[in-house]
């Protein structure tokens, strides 16, 4: 399984795994969709970030991404 931590940004994250943009969009990331998005937002946007403000919870992700073989993991300092 592989391990993200919920401080990647989104650019990081779906540009070492691009193969979780579908899911993400699913998720309600939509914005994901837009042209540019993933270029300017994501770049400083993280994952917990983006969640908290797409009103996306965490667990939710969390489980999605299980399915795919993906561990999501909090720093105790966030």
């Amino acid at each position: 399984m592989i391990t993200i931590n919920t401080s990647i940004t989104v650019y990081t994250l779906l540009t070492k795994y691009p193969e979780l943009k579908h899911t993400m969009i699913e998720l309600g990331f939509t914005k994901l969709t837009q042209k540019g998005v993933l270029e300017t937002m994501g770049r400083f946007m993280t994952l917990k970030n983006g969640a908290k403000l797409q009103k996306i919870p965490l667990e939710k992700i969390q489980e999605a991404f299980n399915k795919k073989g993906y561990l999501i993991v909090e720093e105790n300092n966030e």
